[in-house]
C-alpha cells in the first residue's frame, strides 16, 4: 500500500468543485465550508440536507460537463453513483492537472478524507489511506476523547508566544534563536494551565537566559 503525505490544505478563498448532490456530497461540502472553501455544487438535484447549505454554495442544477473545469478550479470532488461518468471526470482532472477525489474509489483519488477532530486551531486528523473510514472515525473519536485539558488554550498560548517573539526578535537571522526558545517553552509550559501564565514575563525570562547562553545578535 503507497502511504501519504499528511498535510494541512489551505482551502481559504479557493473553489472547489462538488459533482453530485447525495449524502456523500453533503460530507463533503460540510467539510470545505468549514474550511472557508468557495464551494460550487454540480448536481441535477440534492438532497435535503444539502438544499439547507444552498445559501452558503453556488449551486448548478444539473450533470457535469466538461466545461465545468474551465474555472480555476482548486479541486474536485466526485460523489455520484455512475462509476464509469466518476472514472471519466477524474481522468479528465488528471490530463488538465486539478487534484479530484471520486469517493469510495481509493485508486482514483489524489487525497483521502480523514477523520477529522477540530478545536479552534487544533485539527487532528485520522486517516486509514482508504483502506477502512470506520475504523479512522472510531480512532478519531478515541483521540479527542484522550487529549489533554486545556489544549485549545495552551495551543493559543504558544501561537501568541510565537507572535510576541517573533515582534521582540524579527528577521530570517534570528529564526534559529526563535525555534530553540519555542521548543524550550513548549517543553517547560506545555502541561500548564494557560490562564495562570504570564507570556510576557516568561519570555522576559527566557529570552534574557538564552541571549546569555547563546549571545546571539540582538536587532
Amino acid at each position: 500500500m503507497t502511504k501519504s503525505l499528511l498535510i494541512a490544505w489551505q482551502t481559504a478563498n479557493k473553489l472547489a468543485l462538488v459533482i453530485g448532490g447525495g449524502s456523500v456530497a453533503y460530507s463533503r461540502v460540510r467539510k470545505l465550508l468549514d474550511a472557508e472553501a468557495r464551494v460550487r455544487v454540480v448536481s441535477p438535484t440534492l438532497e435535503k440536507e444539502l438544499s439547507d447549505l444552498e445559501t452558503e454554495i453556488e449551486y448548478v442544477a444539473r450533470k457535469f460537463v466538461d466545461s465545468d473545469l474551465d474555472d480555476e478550479i482548486s479541486m474536485v470532488l466526485v460523489a455520484i453513483d455512475d462509476h464509469q461518468e466518476s472514472s471519466r471526470i477524474y481522468k479528465l482532472c488528471k490530463e488538465r492537472g486539478v487534484p479530484v477525489n471520486v469517493a469510495d474509489v481509493p485508486e482514483e483519488c489524489d487525497f483521502y478524507f480523514g477523520a477529522n477532530y477540530d478545536d479552534g486551531p487544533l485539527q487532528v486528523l485520522v486517516s486509514t489511506n482508504g483502506e477502512s473510514p470506520g475504523m479512522a472515525s472510531y480512532l478519531g473519536k478515541y483521540i479527542a476523547s484522550h487529549l489533554p485539558p486545556h489544549v485549545r488554550e495552551t495551543i493559543e498560548m504558544f501561537g501568541e508566544m510565537r507572535r510576541r517573539l517573533r515582534s521582540r526578535f524579527p528577521g530570517p537571522e534570528h529564526s534559529k534563536f526563535r525555534m530553540r526558545l519555542m521548543k524550550k517553552l513548549t517543553q517547560e509550559y506545555r502541561e500548564s494551565d494557560p490562564s495562570t501564565v504570564d507570556i510576557d514575563g516568561v519570555l522576559d525570562k527566557y529570552t534574557t537566559e538564552s541571549l546569555n547562553e547563546q549571545h546571539p545578535t540582538r536587532p
